[in-house]
């Protein structure tokens, strides 16, 4: 063989060896730009698929469980534990100790009839870490817990409660900022079983909703008393009061204020 053909031979096997390490290098780089692009969420170096859970489908006697996806952005190693867990909510790390870009879960399971609280629903897990960016990381805990209709026999689902306003929608006008609204809602049991009203449950702390029965029998009526503070407040608003009760076809009712609160001049 010539020097000339083994120099050629030579320079293929070198551009040969170059193009493969290209292809896995880039292969390799895809695979972990892939999985980064699956932990948008950030709380100091640690990285989260999503940082808040919302167990989809959940009713009071339900007992769920779901899994937050961590992974180590950070150079270092990072420990992780849970702070004051609540007894309706229990966990599992996996592992306690995640290396530099590794995967980790936190798996989480939680009791609502512990918890025994209807409608929306806010808690927090504090997953504690030695990241020195920030070293305790908040994770939302949201479900929206509705009534178990499990267990209703065919004649049961055959004749339910049924609510019904007289209006789902109320403009309490105008207000001075400070001043106080109060909105009465009427509605009636058209069905045929007992109407249990579990939960009220408006969307801001500046409003407050009380019905005026928590059980109301087939042709029987109450009212839903809904306060508006305007403290602090200014211009056009609107919120909501969710209603949970055992009317089957609409478990969760939401009934909605608006107006106006002019500011007051200092």
């Amino acid at each position: 063989m010539t020097m000339k053909r083994k120099s050629l031979i030579s320079l293929w096997i070198i551009l040969g060896c170059v193009v493969f390490s290209s292809a896995v290098f880039a292969q390799n780089e895809e695979k972990v730009t892939v999985r980064d692009k699956n932990y948008q969420a950030n709380i100091g170096n640690l990285k989260f698929k999503s940082f808040g859970l919302g167990f989809p489908g959940i009713t009071i006697n339900s007992v769920m469980t779901d899994t937050v996806f961590m992974l180590n952005g950070w150079g270092k190693v990072m420990t992780l534990s849970v702070e004051d867990a609540p007894d309706y909510i229990t966990y599992k790390l996996i592992p306690e100790t995640l290396n530099p870009n590794a995967e980790g879960k936190l798996i989480i399971t939680y009791d609502a009839k512990k918890k025994n609280e209807y409608g929306r629903v806010v808690d927090h897990l504090n997953l504690i870490t030695n990241d020195t960016v920030k070293s305790k990381k908040r994770i939302i805990i949201s479900p929206d817990i509705m009534p178990d209709f499990s267990t209703l026999t065919e004649q049961e689902r055959s004749n339910p409660p049924v609510i019904v306003f007289d209006s789902t929608e109320m403009n309490f006008g105008k207000l001075k900022e400070g001043d106080v609204a109060t909105i009465k809602f009427p509605f009636k049991n058209t069905g045929k079983r007992t109407l249990n009203i579990y939960s009220t449950k408006a969307s801001c702390g500046c409003t407050k909703a009380e019905t005026s029965v928590k059980t109301v029998e087939p042709g029987q009526s109450g009212v839903i008393t809904v306060t508006f503070d305007s403290k602090r407040k200014k211009g056009e608003q609107s919120y909501h009061v969710t209603v949970i009760s055992n009317d089957i076809k609409s478990p969760s009712k939401m009934i909605a204020i608006k107006g106006m609160v002019e500011q007051v001049p200092k």
